[in-house]
């Protein structure tokens, strides 16, 4: 019979807090009581598949299950109206690598010249950001790149044409000119002009 664990592992902490024991979380994640009881003591290392069943199944934060750091306070457990949502986090994430990947490809071709530099100067600044954990929003494509692109499409990069959605981006554009020209030809805007040249 597995003896009872100290608390000096996330799953430990995970299952008393569940009110499980052992042999029952083995039950719900198929495997062995013994591989718990040998986890929980740090005798056996986590594997990514094993904790992402404990995830599917539990609701617990991955990356606090695998940090190995009883002490972190646990994250709130997804409710059970959220099936896959470890997986879904794990597909997002893999869809974001996979978009890095690709720009920091094309990026890596670039001439090595004040444009390359500016890129990588500013792939520095919000890297720095993003360890920081500062939100900035991101900027937006200017209006002049845009009607630029939409003038002369044969110049976009093929690669970057296939990696964004440019007819929304040109679409959202032109939405915008329109809302700045309703503007602009409001009548108290041109009553307003008008007395001031009287």
């Amino acid at each position: 019979m597995p003896r009872r664990s100290k608390l000096v592992h996330p799953l430990a902490v995970l299952r008393v807090r569940l009110n499980l024991t052992q042999t029952q979380l083995a039950k719900m994640i198929r495997c062995s009581a013994s591989t718990i009881q040998s986890i929980e003591l740090n005798r056996l290392k986590l594997s990514d598949s094993l904790a992402t069943k404990i995830c599917a199944v539990t609701g617990v934060d991955f990356d606090w299950l695998t940090g190995a750091d009883p002490e972190m306070p646990m994250p709130a457990l997804l409710s059970p109206e959220e099936p896959n949502a470890n997986e879904a986090r794990s597909a997002n994430q893999a869809l974001f690598l996979c978009l890095f990947d690709q720009l920091f490809s094309l990026a890596s071709r670039l001439p090595r010249n004040a444009i390359r530099k500016n890129v990588e100067s500013y792939i520095g600044y919000r890297l720095n950001c993003l360890r920081q954990g500062q939100i900035n929003d991101a900027p937006e494509l200017t209006p002049a790149a845009v009607q630029f692109f939409e003038q002369n499409p044969k110049l976009l990069n093929p690669e970057l044409k296939r990696l964004f959605n440019f007819n929304y981006i040109f679409k959202q554009q032109r939405q915008a000119r329109k809302q700045q020209n309703q503007v602009l030809a409001l009548p108290w805007k041109k009553k307003g002009r008008s007395q001031s040249q009287e």
